[in-house]
């Protein structure tokens, strides 16, 4: 068991203000009731001052194997009377043996024999006070610990709900793409070998970043591209891509990763596999007062489909959000005739430019 004092210096201080204050109480009462000279008062006080810091640091002990919520009140009550009574005696005549060699002074040693009793009592009343302060400190210490903890469980588990996020975007990539490349070896053999390459390389990706809350813009964006050399291999020019996002924004921002890429599987589910026409995807980035905004339109067959709802990627960006930033309302949605529109917004540090 670590002891109180020790677990930071804040309580060995306090500790130390404490007795700091029992040496000035005992040179007060050592003057004025013991009738000692002003510098011997100080000497004796600093004798019973030291005894009892050193000795006061084994009470701690003693009350973390006497704790208030598993010791009944009564024999609580009683251990730290008769302990109490121990240690003050122990105290006070410790205390006198090192005074009476340090102090050859015949007065003085016939006034402290004169004040022992007194002297008794008073190292009791130091002792209730040492009591009083350890238990304290003990519950200070132990409510410091329960709020790491909750903290600590409180981070698991918000990191938890976003590994199962993540997860139930990845399997659903991973068996398209599976199933693209078994249709590849037969049909082009050296799209299929393309395909893994990149998928490899995506893969790779996301188990290198998997801890990481987030990556710069630049990281995941290299990561989207991978994702839809993917698709491209998949739909080839049925497929267009256009991204517009100025590379100073992309190395000094950041964003959750892997957060991107269900938007665009998003824009392929509802445009490119219900249409028979080219399908383009429009992606652009700005950063005004320290947001990052990510705009990401495509078109759709509007006679073929109509976007109803949200789909799972959809819902889980939103629930990632909610986690890291507190609120869902950083991703919209919405359509405009054949055009559908998403804006991602991600908040950033203070020491962003705006830019556009």
């Amino acid at each position: 068991m670590k002891h109180p004092l020790f677990k930071d210096i804040r309580s060995g201080v306090y500790y130390l203000l404490l007795f700091l204050g029992v040496f000035i109480a005992h040179s007060f009462i050592a003057i004025y009731y013991f009738r000692l000279p002003f510098a011997l008062a100080l000497l004796d006080a600093f004798i019973f001052y030291m005894v009892f810091m050193v000795l006061g640091i084994g009470v701690a002990y003693l009350i973390s194997y006497n704790k208030v919520s598993r010791v009944p009140t009564g024999q609580l009550v009683v251990t730290h009377i008769l302990t109490g009574v121990f240690l003050s005696s122990l105290w006070v005549h410790l205390g006198k043996f090192i005074a009476q060699n340090l102090i050859a002074h015949e007065w003085y040693i016939k006034n402290l024999n004169a004040t022992m009793p007194a002297r008794i009592v008073e190292a009791m009343f130091i002792y209730a006070v040492l009591i009083l302060f350890f238990y304290l400190l003990v519950y200070i210490n132990n409510f410091k610990e329960k709020i790491e903890q909750e903290a600590k469980l409180n981070a698991l588990i918000k990191e938890t709900e976003l590994s199962v996020l993540k997860n139930q975007i990845n399997p659903h990539f991973l068996f398209n793409s599976l199933n693209s490349i078994s249709s590849l070896t037969i049909t082009d053999p050296e799209k299929a070998q393309e395909m893994v390459i990149e998928l490899s390389l995506f893969l790779r990706y996301t188990l290198q970043h998997g801890r990481n809350e987030t990556v710069s813009l630049e990281t995941e964006m290299e990561n989207i591209a991978r994702y839809l050399n993917i698709e491209k291999v998949r739909f080839g020019k049925k497929l267009n891509i256009d991204i517009m996002c100025d590379n100073s924004i992309q190395q000094s921002t950041q964003l959750p990763n892997m957060i991107l890429q269900p938007l665009f599987e998003n824009a392929i589910k509802y445009g490119v596999y219900e249409t028979t026409s080219q399908v383009t995807i429009h992606c652009s980035c700005s950063l005004k007062n320290n947001m990052l905004h990510v705009y990401i339109v495509n078109n759709f067959d509007a006679d073929s489909i109509t976007p109803k709802g949200e789909g799972v990627g959809l819902k889980n960006i939103r629930d990632r959000l909610q986690l890291i930033y507190g609120s869902p309302e950083y991703l919209m949605i919405g359509s405009e005739g054949n055009q559908f529109k998403v804006h991602l917004m991600i908040p950033q540090n203070d020491n962003h430019h705006e830019q556009d």
